[in-house]
């Protein structure tokens, strides 16, 4: 089990470096650099914007400039963001709590209510509430990230105002501290959460319900079911917990969809992460930033993978027995 986690860890970096590799490249095949826009200002000498790239080393081939990122970066150093003149260890270090916030609770409560209303529908497969849950799964699970967002956002807050428009706190109670300052920062995560929560929630429905459905025909259930164990009690303590593996797998497989869509719905909500972030770099062509961004992401992903394996092998002792095999 050990030296299977190590070979994991082994690919999860891998698929980072590739990740940070690709985004660079591209990057730097378009025109332009971080002091482009130093250029055109008549203020600025053009001697003096030489002297700077230089010295932030975009006048060598990007090749070069990527391993000397990739060696400062083993060291713990992303580099120096020249758009937002500080650190790019810095500035991930402030936005990155935001995005883990983001999406903690948009696991969390996803893949409860998820895994609630699948059983829910396993155990009332064909009925009224089955196929409407069904629909209604299949519509949100259909719809676009900003769409969703920019949807809720103008009726939630726009129309309704129940909600802010975006942002992390309110300024009165920005510094701030106590139950006033917990329920403002909920207020503010509600909508951005509420959006990736609806459409995470609609796959991991649809996914344990077919996983549960799966499992109820078999011998054991029937044998269970036989005994006069009530429908529940066969569902719950045998059917799901055999049907529990697939939403384990899917765990893995959800947080790269809700990276890619904290992108947009922090974006659409003012949400100062790493999505937002990712926006910044690409708009004002800071390599730097971009890579150490998508670096962390693919972090974030790999790690989210070593943890959906570590919980199948808790949860399946069939794998157990097989990796000591």
């Amino acid at each position: 089990m050990i030296s299977g986690l190590v070979s994991r860890v082994v690919q999860a970096a891998v698929v980072a470096i590739l990740v940070a590799a690709v985004a660079f490249f591209v990057l730097q095949a378009a025109p332009g650099d971080p002091l482009s826009a130093l250029v055109e200002n008549p203020s600025v000498s053009p001697a003096l914007v030489a002297a700077e790239r230089a010295r932030l080393g975009y006048d060598r081939p990007a090749a070069v400039q990527f391993l000397s990122y990739v060696s400062a970066a083993a060291g713990g150093d992303l580099g120096y963001s020249a758009s937002l003149g500080m650190p790019v260890s810095r500035v991930i270090g402030a936005a990155l709590p935001h995005t883990l916030l983001l999406m903690g609770t948009a696991i969390l409560v996803s893949f409860a209510v998820g895994i609630a209303l699948g059983v829910a529908q396993a155990a009332r497969a064909g009925t009224v509430f089955d196929r409407a849950a069904s629909a209604v799964s299949l519509f949100l699970h259909s719809l676009p990230e900003f769409w969703l967002a920019l949807v809720l956002l103008i009726v939630l807050s726009g129309r309704l105002h129940l909600f802010p428009g975006g942002g992390l706190e309110t300024l009165a109670v920005a510094h701030s501290s106590g139950w006033h300052w917990f329920l403002d920062r909920l207020h503010h995560l509600a909508l951005p959460a509420l959006t990736l929560v609806l459409l995470t929630t609609a796959g991991v429905a649809r996914f344990q319900r077919a996983a549960l459905l799966e499992v109820l025909p078999r011998d054991f259930v029937r044998t269970a079911v036989a005994k006069g164990l009530s429908r529940r009690r066969v569902v719950l303590r045998h059917a799901w917990r055999n049907a529990l593996l697939p939403i384990v797998t899917l765990l893995g497989l959800a947080l790269p969809a809700l990276v890619g869509g904290a992108v947009f719905v922090e974006q659409v909500f003012s949400w100062p992460g790493m999505g937002r972030l990712v926006v910044t770099s690409i708009e004002r062509r800071d390599y730097a930033l971009l890579t150490g961004c998508l670096l962390v992401g693919g972090v974030l992903v790999a790690a989210g993978s070593l943890l959906a394996d570590a919980l199948a092998l808790a949860v399946d002792p069939r794998q157990r027995r097989a990796n000591r095999d």
